[in-house]
């Protein structure tokens, strides 16, 4: 049993990880991403300008994810 912050803790890592890989697939550098740090709402909206598919349910979870991440 992990307590629930935990498991937000590793789903947030989850989802920085594949938001920057898909940031890189796109051509950002790793410099640019150092400048996001850990903001995954600040990831989400750059990946969605390069081509992520916007829904707004996944933009609610990030933003939920990302108060306590």
């Amino acid at each position: 049993f992990m307590p629930l912050w935990s498991q937000l803790a590793m789903f947030g890592l989850a989802i920085e990880l594949v938001l920057k890989g898909f940031l890189l697939s796109k051509g950002e550098t790793a410099g640019k991403l150092k400048q996001y740090g850990h903001n995954l709402q600040k990831l989400h909206s750059k990946a969605c300008e390069l081509g992520l598919s916007e829904i707004e349910r996944t933009a609610r979870m990030i933003r939920f994810i990302d108060e306590t991440y």
